[in-house]
């Protein structure tokens, strides 16, 4: 009988725990950590092929209010600061059903992505070819300095 009941109780807990994942979706409040320098980190392919970055010569800069921003690329300069290449990528946050989408636009073109995670350190998104771009938080170069 005690055998039954802690194995009910453990199927319960699992459930809560799958469901609780399964809710794990961005919310238009959590794209405000999208701010600031971003790398990536690494590319999934669709076939599954992941391709790993562990140097980054150009960061991503992104600044968004109110589900509306700007991304541009910008270098990292070994004095300090960045320049950027003076190329802002306008990006407009979307509801679609029950996923967020980034839509990017230049005076020449636009496309979209779905944000599929986003923390404070690392955010994941899918574009229409089935690519899955992880970006980790940009912190600078690390020049073996102490």
């Amino acid at each position: 009988m005690i055998l039954k009941k802690t194995l009910q109780y453990s199927l319960y807990l699992v459930l809560f725990w799958v469901l609780l994942a399964c809710n794990n979706q961005p919310k238009l409040e959590d794209t405000q950590l999208l701010n600031g320098y971003w790398e990536i980190e690494e590319v999934k392919k669709p076939n599954g092929q992941i391709v790993a970055f562990k140097f980054n010569e150009n960061v991503d800069y992104i600044e968004l209010e109110n589900g509306e921003g700007f991304r541009q690329k910008t270098r990292p300069q070994f004095t300090g600061g960045y320049q950027s290449n003076g190329v802002q990528e306008a990006i407009k946050v979307l509801q679609q059903g029950d996923s967020l989408v980034l839509q990017y636009s230049t005076p020449q073109d636009s496309w979209q992505e779905t944000l599929l995670q986003v923390a404070p350190e690392q955010f994941k998104v899918r574009n229409p070819q089935g690519i899955i771009y992880t970006y980790k938080k940009f912190e600078g170069y690390d020049y073996g300095e102490k």
